[in-house]
């Protein structure tokens, strides 16, 4: 059985369509970054660069759940979540060097507002997290088929003895 491209805005069929979904996705991970970094380091007083690698820690908690419901949904093969979860984390971890490098430079060396230079680092670290993500993560590989018409509108066989029911 082929996988079956997308009918619907779930399933992306190019990269392109699958990078506006990931930044899509991003934007409620940039949104929790906020919000938590503005907790730990403006309300509560953490210092900045541990207010902000936890706040992008639970982004990745957010983007990860919301990249596999929604990004690479079709991408889950034979991997396991927990599988999938520590390549994210591991992918991720540089994402997070990426973003707190960009973060602190901004806010401590150039003066930029702590909440601006949270964006700054989110939008450095995206391409490193979408490439790698895309690569190691949810490998093309693990495409899962899906039954039914393909995108050229032909209809995959089932095997014999196996109903869609």
């Amino acid at each position: 059985m082929r996988p079956r491209e997308g009918s619907g805005w779930w399933q992306p069929r190019s990269h392109a369509t699958r990078f506006t979904t990931f930044l899509a996705v991003g934007f409620c991970g940039l949104g929790t970054q906020l919000g938590v970094t503005a907790l730990l380091y403006g309300d509560l007083h953490f210092a900045l660069w541990l207010g902000a690698a936890l706040a992008i820690q639970t982004a990745i908690l957010v983007n990860f759940t919301a990249n596999s419901l929604v990004t690479w949904h079709d991408r889950t093969g034979a991997r396991s979540r927990l599988h999938r979860f520590l390549s994210f984390e591991g992918v991720s971890l540089v994402g997070l060097g990426i973003n707190e490098g960009v973060l602190l430079t901004a806010a401590t060396v150039m003066g930029i507002h702590y909440l601006l230079a949270v964006v700054c680092g989110a939008a450095a670290a995206s391409l490193w997290n979408y490439g790698a993500n895309s690569r190691f993560t949810f490998p093309a590989s693990s495409i899962r088929a899906l039954p039914g018409p393909a995108v050229d509108g032909t209809v995959d066989e089932e095997p014999r003895g196996v109903s869609r029911r």
